[in-house]
């Protein structure tokens, strides 16, 4: 009769150990254990439990270790990391997304693709685990000519009102000619930035899957490594955030209603302008329906 295995034993750390094969990913399994053993006991048996998070383990070993460092909120310690991180993949499960995010974890999906006012190729794509993750699980991509020009992560979590997105981080690439591509992308959306096309769609994912609320994370609570690399960090959330027409709350983040913009309203611009709005909001919809038949046909 085989024996009950014991999740907080030494062979089934070592037995996690040995699918990590960084030796400074290992280091940080080590000392982690050994300051925070409960919350590492927690987040290790979570994975394990899970064949669709422990297969990604040899591959990406920092979804065991970043619960030691700072994740998607300076407000959360290792406890809060581990209970945000089990509250994702649990919420994941019930809201019947675990066949999207695997697909995510393999390959982009894509949510939305067309061509642009100039007839360029313009997708946004879903990608899960591997990238932005100092700042959540699963991330939107914008892709213009096949090239990721941005992006923005961000994970589930249930609060007081109920189920919410998590957006922790917004950022444009940094390859060298990422500021034109940018700038003449902008100018194909009809004047919308990136970041606008992002929220935009994550909007949309959130409306769809059921999520009332988006949680923008403020400028207060972002995660950065160390003080050097925060004072490169020129970016203002906060000002992003109330342009988008976000509500900050009492804990230094904002609050954005999911449900999108059904209705142009363009009393109040140019009329000069007006066509290029009528554009812009013609590209949203299309966005809107695109997430919205993708996700149905991934669930």
């Amino acid at each position: 009769m085989q024996t009950k295995f014991n999740p907080t034993s030494t062979a089934f750390f070592e037995e996690i150990l040995s699918l990590v094969e960084p030796r400074r990913e290992r280091w940080k399994l080590k000392l982690g254990k050994f300051f925070y053993p409960e919350q590492t006991h927690r987040w290790l048996r979570y994975v394990h439990s899970h064949p669709e998070l422990l297969g990604q383990v040899n591959h990406f070993p920092k979804l065991l270790t970043k619960i030691y460092r700072p994740y998607v909120s300076k407000k959360f310690n290792c406890h809060g990391r581990v209970d945000h991180l089990i509250s994702h993949y649990e919420l994941l499960e019930q809201l019947n997304l675990s066949k999207l995010i695997s697909h995510a974890l393999r390959h982009e999906l894509i949510l939305a693709s067309m061509a642009d006012k100039f007839n360029h190729p313009l997708k946004v794509v879903l990608t899960a685990i591997r990238h932005g993750h100092r700042e959540g699980e699963i991330e939107f991509q914008l892709k213009w000519q096949e090239a990721v020009i941005f992006s923005m992560t961000s994970s589930l979590m249930s609060t007081n009102t109920g189920l919410a997105l998590k957006i922790a981080k917004v950022q444009g690439s940094a390859e060298p000619h990422a500021r034109e591509a940018i700038r003449l992308a902008t100018k194909a959306c009809f004047g919308a930035r990136p970041q606008t096309v992002l929220l935009q769609i994550a909007q949309a994912f959130a409306e769809v899957i059921g999520c009332p609320n988006i949680i923008l994370i403020g400028n207060q609570n972002r995660v950065s490594l160390n003080p050097m690399r925060r004072r490169k960090i020129s970016s203002n959330y906060d000002a992003m955030w109330i342009e988008h027409g976000a509500v900050p709350t009492q804990n230094g983040d904002f609050n954005l209603a999911s449900n999108v913009q059904r209705n142009l309203d363009l009393t109040e611009i140019p009329s000069h302008k007006r066509s290029q709005y009528r554009k812009r909001f013609a590209l949203f919809e299309d966005f809107q329906s695109q997430v919205s038949f993708n996700l149905a046909a991934n669930r």
